[in-house]
């Protein structure tokens, strides 16, 4: 589970912010979902809308550089090219995983949250509010 605390995680600029949040929560619902023996079908939905959240706040990322002319652009953006690509292929195995498994999923996910927010999207953060972004 992902305890979002947003002293930690919070980069400073609330709509970034309030979507990290939900992706956390999203998370947190797979989680539940496995911890509670969904079945696979279920879970597959849960994570086509963490695959469409995501995709939607890479988006949301990818403007705000494109927009303020953000050095880190390439980089940043490949690393949602690879999550998205991670997600569509733990949607297609969920259904073989088995619980420990698919722990092993959420952990992924709660780690590549937390550490693309502190390594890629705080620098990006400061940048913004640099640029008078809030």
């Amino acid at each position: 589970m992902i305890k979002w605390d947003p002293e930690t995680h919070g980069v400073g600029i609330r709509e970034l912010d309030e979507q990290h949040q939900r992706l956390a929560e999203l998370i947190n619902r797979i989680g539940e979902a496995i911890n509670n023996g969904d079945d696979p079908e279920s879970l597959r939905s849960l994570l086509d809308v963490l695959v469409q959240f995501s995709e939607f706040h890479f988006f949301t990322e990818e403007h705000y550089m494109a927009q303020y002319g953000y050095h880190g652009e390439a980089s940043h953006r490949q690393g949602h090219h690879h999550l998205v690509d991670q997600l569509l292929t733990l949607r297609q195995d969920i259904a073989t995983k088995d619980k420990a498994d698919a722990q092993h999923i959420i952990d992924f996910l709660g780690y590549w949250l937390t550490q693309h927010i502190l390594e890629m999207d705080r620098p990006l953060g400061y940048w913004l509010r640099a640029k008078g972004v809030k």
